[in-house]
C-alpha cells in the first residue's frame, strides 16, 4: 500500500479482500521479524485490517501496538500457555500476542459486532493458536488459563461519553457487580497465576497478587502481577 494512502487513513476506507490479504500478510511477516519500524508498522496501518466502524474505537477502546508488543515480550519470558483476554473487543490484542508467541490465545467478547471483526481478522491472518469467543467472559472457567489481561474492560460502564453503542445495559451498579465477580475469580486462580493490566483493572488487586512488572508504555502503564500461595 502506497505511502500516501496511508497517511490519509482518517478517510472512512473499506477495503478489497486482496488489500486484506496483502496487509495482513505484511504485518505478519514485519512482526513475526520484529522490524518494529513506527513508519512502516503502526495503529494507524494495522487498523486498517477493521471496519471503519471498529477502526474508529482504537484510539480509546483497543490496546495500543507498541502496548501488545511489550506484553509479549513479557509473555514469551514468563513462558504462559494459556492467556485469556476479558473483553477483547475487536481483538486485536490478542491477534499480535498470538501472532508474537507460542501462547494459546483465547477472547472473550459480549459485543456481537466485535467478536465478528476479531473472528474475521484471526482468519485472515491464519493463526491456529488463537480463539474468539462470543459472550461474557463470566460464563468460562477461568482457572484454565495461567494469564489473563485487562485494559479497564469495565470502563464503559462508567463512561457514558466513551461507549461504542447503546445495545448493552450499562450503569454503575452493573459496573460494581463486574468488578467483585472479576476480584472473585481473582482469589480463586491457581498460584502463579499472571495477571497483565494496561489502564488498570478499575480496582486494586487482591493481597495475594505481587507486583512483579511496571512500566509506563505508550499513554500508561502496563503492569504485571502474579498470584502468590
Amino acid at each position: 500500500m502506497k505511502k500516501s494512502r496511508i497517511e490519509n487513513h482518517y478517510e472512512p476506507q473499506i477495503l478489497t479482500k486482496q488489500e486484506l490479504g496483502s496487509i495482513t500478510k505484511g504485518l505478519k511477516r514485519k512482526l513475526q521479524s520484529h522490524d518494529f519500524d513506527h513508519e512502516t508498522l503502526n495503529d494507524d496501518l494495522f487498523d486498517l485490517i477493521f471496519s471503519p466502524e471498529v477502526r474508529n474505537h482504537s484510539k480509546i477502546h483497543w490496546t495500543p501496538l507498541s502496548v501488545a508488543i511489550k506484553a509479549s515480550e513479557i509473555i514469551k519470558e514468563l513462558k504462559v500457555e494459556r492467556l485469556l483476554d476479558v473483553g477483547s473487543g475487536c481483538g486485536k490484542f490478542c491477534l499480535l500476542t498470538s501472532i508474537l508467541t507460542e501462547a494459546q490465545v483465547t477472547g472473550v467478547e459480549q459485543r456481537d459486532f466485535l467478536a465478528v471483526a476479531a473472528k474475521k481478522a484471526k482468519n485472515l491472518f491464519q493463526l491456529s493458536n488463537l480463539n474468539f469467543i462470543h459472550g461474557s467472559a463470566f460464563d468460562l472457567s477461568w482457572k484454565e488459563f495461567d494469564c489473563l489481561y485487562f485494559y479497564n474492560p469495565f470502563c464503559e460502564q462508567k463512561t457514558p461519553e466513551r461507549r461504542m453503542r447503546n445495545d448493552l445495559n450499562m450503569n454503575e451498579s452493573i459496573y460494581n457487580s463486574y468488578l467483585q465477580i472479576t476480584i472473585n475469580r481473582l482469589r480463586e486462580q491457581n498460584a502463579g497465576t499472571k495477571v497483565i493490566t494496561y489502564y488498570g483493572l478499575g480496582a486494586a488487586l487482591p493481597d495475594e497478587y505481587k507486583l512483579k512488572y511496571h512500566k509506563a508504555v505508550g499513554s500508561d502503564f502496563l503492569k504485571v502481577w502474579e498470584k502468590q500461595n
